[in-house]
């Protein structure tokens, strides 16, 4: 069954008054299901009513404009709540009819116009309108997908480069022109507002994805910080949250695009505002694939001295986090703990005792380093 058809002749208002759709008003719809663009349907819209008609997504920004006769203030506010047409009016404008487009149940537009139109009518157009908008949020949803799956790829390291290359390219990306990776997250998750624009288009012209409740951009060019400011200037317009945006380095390739990911992962964990990253050090590189094992092989090499902190209150690991930040002088970590060097050395051959580290060892001091490093990252 087509829309058309599946459209009744007699709709009833909530009033409980009824009204009948004209046939020409069913002639403007067939017209309508025969476009094959939101452009074209607006710009029909538009001439047959003589006046604007205008499509925004939730935020209010502008998605399409078919142009008429009398021209619309050019911004107006976020998508009211309500009926799915209804009017509004505000001082020195004309009346304006709404009405929201939905898919899957999800409010993800509406469009207004000042022309007066039957809310049968208008009804209808947003239906028409929202079949259009599904087939291209079923595009977008793809795309999305797809590099989401390659940005995945790169940290799997049973995926190749030229197969990661491949799938970039296949996105319309071109491996050799310098990419930054811009992270947001904000407090909470992605709000919904902001999940429903970029279904609709691309924030500020960048490649886009979701991983993880975290937007990931990937931005051309060699200025990766303004555009990350831009970014999170467009998404505080849709959603007024404290967006947290990491911004990687820029560079070809696709070893240099894992790099710039996981600076900008990093990045963004660093708070609200927009953060530059710092260069990946190897032990970042390493907490960047941290698995399961990983951090079992943390635990377990400092586990007897957790033990012996929580049972006879030792304070060993305190005395291992303070040699390591004082680079593993007596004279500076005694004065941090605020305790006699001999005490820092005795505590020293409790922990060889307990775990077999000797920390005049170099091999020993560096896993206590990487196992130290693990477990402040899954703390954080």
């Amino acid at each position: 069954m087509s829309l058309l058809t599946d459209m009744p002749r007699r709709v009833v208002r909530g009033s409980g008054a009824s009204t009948s759709v004209r046939d020409d008003d069913l002639s403007l719809i067939d017209m309508l299901l025969g476009l094959p663009t939101l452009d074209d349907i607006l710009r029909t819209l538009g001439q047959r009513w003589r006046t604007d008609v205008v499509l925004r997504a939730v935020d209010g920004t502008v998605i399409s404009i078919g142009r008429g006769v009398r021209a619309l203030v050019a911004d107006r506010g976020p998508a009211p709540s309500g009926p799915a047409a209804h009017m509004t009016a505000t001082a020195g404008t004309p009346a304006l009819q709404r009405a929201d487009v939905f898919v899957d149940g999800d409010l993800l537009a509406y469009a207004e116009t000042a022309a007066v139109v039957d809310g049968a009518l208008l009804r209808m157009v947003s239906r028409v309108l929202a079949t259009v908008l599904a087939r291209a949020v079923d595009r977008r949803v793809d795309r999305r997908e797809r590099l989401a799956d390659a940005l995945r790829a790169l940290d799997d390291r049973a995926t190749v480069d030229r197969d990661i290359c491949t799938q970039l390219r296949l996105l319309g990306m071109n491996g050799d022109d310098p990419v930054a990776v811009v992270v947001a997250c904000a407090p909470g998750g992605i709000p919904v507002r902001v999940r429903s624009a970029c279904l609709l288009r691309e924030i500020c012209g960048a490649f886009d994805t979701e991983i993880d409740e975290h937007l990931v951009f990937l931005v051309p060019g060699a200025d990766p910080v303004a555009a990350g400011k831009r970014i999170r200037d467009a998404l505080r317009r849709i959603a007024p949250v404290a967006w947290a945006v990491g911004v990687g380095a820029p560079g070809a390739g696709v070893a240099s695009l894992r790099n710039s990911f996981a600076e900008g992962r990093r990045a963004a964990q660093r708070g609200a505002g927009v953060h530059i990253a710092e260069p990946i050090s190897l032990i970042d590189a390493l907490l960047s694939t941290r698995g399961a094992a990983l951090v079992d092989s943390a635990d377990h090499l400092l586990a007897s001295l957790v033990r012996s902190d929580r049972e006879r209150g030792t304070e060993l690991v305190t005395t291992l986090r303070a040699l390591l930040d004082e680079d593993f002088s007596l004279v500076r970590t005694a004065a941090r703990l605020i305790v006699h060097q001999n005490t820092v050395k005795y505590r020293m051959a409790q922990i060889r005792e307990l775990s077999g580290l000797d920390l005049s060892c170099t091999a020993d001091r560096a896993q206590v380093w990487i196992a130290m490093s693990i477990l402040a990252d899954v703390e954080a």
